[in-house]
């Protein structure tokens, strides 16, 4: 039972079957924005979040990319640039408070 709740589990933390169960049941619409260096230590990052916006960015799911030119993993280059990017963007469709 525990390697059941636990494959269970770990479904409900990939975004990929997320996303795929998003667009597959037409919403509730999800927005992602992404922030990624150009010179992040693994190569991989810049093109694995392609990949994804490519596959899952559609309907429901709705994506940005912000590629930070000389980025790297951390918070000197990241935090620098998230009011330029990432929060603009999810501010955009975000509601104000409710009283």
């Amino acid at each position: 039972m525990s390697a059941y709740k636990d494959l269970a589990l770990s479904a409900l933390n990939n975004p990929e079957l997320l996303a795929k169960q998003l667009i597959d049941s037409k919403g509730p619409d999800v927005y992602l924005a992404f922030q990624v260096g150009d010179s992040e230590n693994n190569k991989k990052t810049l093109p694995d979040v392609q990949k994804f916006i490519a596959t899952y960015g559609k309907g429901p799911v709705h994506t940005t990319l912000r590629v930070i030119k000389g980025g790297q993993h951390n918070a000197k280059t990241y935090v620098p640039n998230m009011g330029e990017g990432p929060i603009q963007e999810i501010s955009k469709v975000m509601e104000g408070p409710v009283e």
